[in-house]
């Protein structure tokens, strides 16, 4: 099904944290898998990480069969779609729960909405 394909799940908290995105990054993971497509799951803080040191050679292997899938706007999502836009690989970014209901409507977050 998935041949070819891989996913890049970045997440703000990952397993052994027990957090909505944690699980909800993990429920990906073992789902996507199990149809057979490539992930990885990184922490945003990583990526962030690669970014401020202005290297992303840790994820060089990008490419057109990628896709990259952030989970929280803020914590995942400008990280990602910089990443992204810099490897011209499709993103997609998953609001929910604190996300949604309170870091989105706070003033100092507002370059998500002029994202």
């Amino acid at each position: 099904m998935g041949e070819g394909l891989r996913v890049l799940i970045v997440t703000p908290t990952y397993l052994p944290d027990i957090t909505g995105n944690a699980i909800t990054a993990h429920r990906l993971y073992k789902g996507l898998r199990d149809r057979g497509i490539e992930v990885q799951v990184v922490q945003s803080s990583e990526v962030q990480k690669l970014k401020d040191s202005g290297s992303y050679s840790e994820l060089r292997t990008l490419n057109s069969e990628l896709v990259v899938h952030a989970l929280h706007a803020l914590k995942g999502g400008v990280p990602t779609m910089e990443m992204a836009g810099r490897f011209g690989v499709p993103f997609v970014v998953t609001i929910t729960g604190t996300d949604l209901n309170i870091d989105l409507i706070q003033l100092e977050n507002l370059q998500i909405e002029q994202l």
